[in-house]
């Protein structure tokens, strides 16, 4: 069962782990990570976020070569071997604060700090090398949304922390500035893009088109998404794709507009 294979994992790290209070089951769906919540379960009595990951999952190697180093992550507190199939379990602190609000400048502000940090340390990295002329890659959360983010307050100060990278490698950060870059407010990444290679045209005309190139790209991972319901002849699914594809017309535009 699920649960057992939790515990010998959990057990299985040779540390002084507390024992959770109790195992809540979060995500059991086939297609999807298995997650659960150790309540109790970190050494100072908050809780930890297990997620079952895949053996051929980016998120765990992250978690073990490159994530420690960024900041505004979530501490991770292991990772163990699963049962058979040949995954593996990650246990992360549970990420508790405030949730984004688009319309305080703090959020925003703190947000641009992140992405900045995020881009200034993973561009360096040998493993961003190579894979394009123009501008430096570095890591791309890739579903980098408002649910998936928390803004924390403690006494060292306040920041931003992201979680949920199944879905990161490293690219042109363009996905991650979708979700943010909404209608052209965002005066705090305007420094961002000269770091990353954009110096073409306005600072705003510069966001307004890495943002659009952004969309496409999730488009692009939501037609994807809806595309295995509509094999099973889900309206939602195709509904969500014809919805879809008239956004994509729209950002197209977009990208070939001159302002």
């Amino acid at each position: 069962m699920l649960v057992d294979e939790l515990v010998d994992a959990w057990s299985g790290l040779g540390r002084s782990h507390r024992k959770p209070e109790r195992i809540n089951v979060l995500k059991n769906r086939h297609e999807k990570p298995k997650v659960c919540r150790l309540v109790s379960g970190a050494p100072a009595g908050g809780d930890i976020i297990a997620k079952r990951s895949s053996s051929t999952a980016v998120e765990p190697v992250l978690y073990e070569r490159v994530l420690a180093t960024v900041p505004g992550t979530p501490r991770c507190h292991g990772i163990a071997p699963g049962r058979d199939s040949g995954g593996c379990w990650i246990f992360l602190e549970h990420v508790e604060g405030e949730w984004y609000a688009a319309g305080r400048v703090e959020h925003r502000t703190l947000t641009a700090r992140w992405l900045n940090d995020v881009y200034s340390i993973t561009s360096n990295l040998p493993l961003s090398e190579g894979l394009t002329d123009d501008v430096r890659p570095a890591l791309v959360h890739g579903d980098l949304q408002s649910k998936k983010v928390r803004i924390r307050r403690r006494a060292g100060g306040v920041r931003l922390i992201a979680f949920d990278w199944e879905f990161s490698g490293f690219g042109v950060p363009a996905a991650d500035f979708a979700e943010f870059a909404v209608g052209g407010r965002w005066r705090e990444l305007s420094g961002i893009l000269e770091q990353m290679g954009f110096t073409y045209g306005s600072p705003r005309d510069r966001l307004r088109r890495l943002a659009t190139a952004g969309r496409v790209f999730r488009l692009i991972t939501w037609f994807e998404w809806a595309s295995r319901g509509a094999r099973h002849a889900s309206p939602r699914s195709v509904n969500s794709i014809a919805l879809y594809d008239q956004v994509l017309d729209e950002c197209l535009t977009s990208l070939n507009t001159d302002t």
